[in-house]
């Protein structure tokens, strides 16, 4: 499974970054889904008062709870006997994540790829919405739009969860993974493929390495324990 997570983690940047035909197909995505999902906002209304909410930054507190409730679920398991090492396992999946997506994946990548707001023309920008200026953070714009970081970290972190803590523990995430990324995608914070592309990137690749490193750890502590 570590292999098909990295295999098509590399085959979605490869889509975008090397194959041509690729790259063409994702902008054209790219630019009529932005035209589809922001152009919806024109009006006042609950509709642009919904993502203008969704959009600000308070409302990263959902996907955050998503991925630490059941964490912390697991740790408190099985009578909390196994509680420190779980919590060793949480901090460096913590450590790991930001190393793997600001030191490693966002210089690699970063090309200062500016967000749908601020490349096309005429977009419709939440935080300057009169009506929605009550909104506090509103995200709506990104000088470095691509990789989708957040939903990177996102999509790392639930399939983590899912090998180490149990499905049972991670579905709720993966159901609402799609749902998540919409915010984004209507305000114009990040294109279509910095979502799909970057974000899958980020969190498949990421996922398989740090899984993969936990596999090995624990080899290495077995055949420790069974020579000693």
């Amino acid at each position: 499974m570590l292999a098909v997570y990295a295999s098509t983690g590399l085959a979605l940047l490869g889509s975008w970054l090397w194959y041509e035909p690729g790259h063409e197909l994702w902008q054209a995505l790219d630019e009529h889904t932005f035209r589809c999902l922001n152009g919806s906002l024109a009006e006042p209304g609950l509709w642009q008062t919904f993502w203008a909410l969704a959009n600000s930054r308070l409302a990263d507190a959902l996907p955050a709870a998503l991925l630490l409730l059941p964490f912390a679920h697991w740790m408190a398991a099985d009578e909390r006997r196994h509680w420190r090492a779980r919590a060793g396992i949480g901090v460096t999946l913590a450590l790991f994540t930001l190393l793997w997506n600001q030191q490693i994946v966002k210089p690699w990548l970063d090309r200062g790829r500016w967000s749908p707001t601020l490349a096309l023309p005429d977009p419709v920008r939440l935080e300057q919405e009169p009506t929605v200026a009550w909104v506090p953070w509103v995200k709506d714009h990104a000088e470095h739009s691509f990789p989708g970081d957040h939903a990177g970290v996102f999509i790392l972190v639930t399939l983590v969860i899912g090998h180490v803590c149990g499905w049972r523990r991670a579905w709720p995430a993966l159901v609402a993974l799609p749902f998540l990324m919409l915010p984004r995608l209507f305000g114009g914070g990040h294109w279509l493929s910095d979502q799909i592309v970057g974000g899958g990137f980020v969190g498949l690749v990421g996922a398989a390495l740090f899984l993969g490193l936990l596999r090995l750890g624990q080899g290495f502590r077995e055949r420790r324990a069974a020579a000693a």
